[in-house]
């Protein structure tokens, strides 16, 4: 089968095609890049995109590393579009806030609450990590050794707490937002750039670091206690959460239905419209606009700003132009600008 009669295949036809796919990728290093590219592609123009795949994630991670990692993103977007790059990175932020809640939630019974609060933003997660304590890092549990394998490299130690005290950090815009896994701890959000700690850091205090009042955006307890929510519902201290994220610029989004787009139409932005002045989070901004119905205006180097107008309105363009630090320009929908 050819790489391009991927996209005459329906859902399920791909679907039962993956792991014959994964088997050329393992088999053929040569055309192994194109390989996974067709397939990340295609799943995520399929109805099962917010649905992670694991063999391919994993197949992913192996090949091209950690697309959390800012050191890795340029790898990602040699690729694939920064579309498909986020969701893998949504992915693993799924993954990460069920194995926290529910496998590494101390001694406790699990937070469903704080679960199905942090699931809602998963889509927005441009970094997750993990760090343990020593209890997590030890425990001989199937389900632990499992988890431990399959993370490596994403996990870090946590120290200065008890043993079964476990942290999760979670990036969003440009807010880096830390939870523990017992009850009764208040959330602390820090400002990247502000923070006391490097995120991606192998070792973490939990006092030094993560609790550190003095130089956090935000510290807010969970508290009224939440009841009878649901998907489109949310009650007691989450209300009070979704107000604060609101003014740092986050806002919940629903998941974007699955579109098919036409490859035949060519991308209306060329890649030379956006000048080069942080070439990483630049690059990013390219990829995610060369495919996108939009004007640029990039006067940035004349003392202006970086505008990206949204001819038709895209909930993931506009997810991720806020995860790159745009702001939305006020009572003009669907336009963001940054310096």
């Amino acid at each position: 089968m050819l790489l391009a009669q991927l996209d005459t295949l329906d859902d399920p036809q791909f679907l039962s095609k993956i792991s014959w796919l994964l088997g050329l990728a393992a088999q053929w290093v040569r055309f192994r890049d194109d390989i996974m590219t067709a397939t990340l592609t295609r799943y995520y123009h399929s109805g099962y995109r917010d649905q992670s795949h694991p063999a391919l994630k994993q197949a992913a991670l192996e090949y091209w590393d950690n697309p959390q990692l800012k050191s890795q993103q340029n790898k990602w977007h040699q690729y694939v579009s920064e579309s498909v790059a986020a969701m893998v990175r949504g992915w693993l932020a799924k993954q990460d806030l069920t194995h926290f809640f529910e496998l590494l939630r101390g001694n406790g019974d699990v937070d469903q609450a704080r679960l199905h609060y942090w699931l809602r933003f998963a889509n927005q997660m441009g970094f997750t990590r993990i760090i343990m304590g020593s209890d997590a890092w030890q425990d001989r549990g199937s389900d632990f050794v499992k988890f431990r394998e399959e993370n490596k490299g994403r996990l870090s130690y946590l120290r200065g707490g008890r043993n079964f005290d476990n942290a999760m950090i979670m990036q969003i815009n440009d807010y880096l937002f830390v939870e523990f896994s017992g009850t009764g701890n208040a959330m602390y959000a820090y400002q990247i750039g502000h923070a006391p700690f490097n995120p991606e850091s192998r070792t973490l205090d939990i006092n030094i670091h993560l609790k550190d009042q003095g130089r956090c955006a935000l510290r807010l307890p969970h508290a009224p206690r939440a009841e009878g929510y649901n998907k489109v519902r949310i009650t007691g201290w989450m209300l009070k959460y979704d107000d604060e994220l609101r003014k740092l610029g986050i806002r919940w989004m629903a998941e974007e239905p699955v579109r098919f787009v036409d490859k035949k139409v060519p991308p209306p932005v060329a890649m030379s419209d956006i000048k080069i002045i942080n070439p990483l989070r630049d690059t990013a901004i390219q990829h995610l606009v060369k495919c996108s119905s939009c004007i640029v205006s990039d006067n940035r180097h004349k003392g202006g700003i970086l505008s990206v107008q949204l001819i038709t309105p895209d909930d993931t363009v506009e997810r991720e132009l806020l995860r790159l630090g745009f702001a939305p320009v006020a009572k003009e929908p669907h336009r963001y600008w940054i310096k």
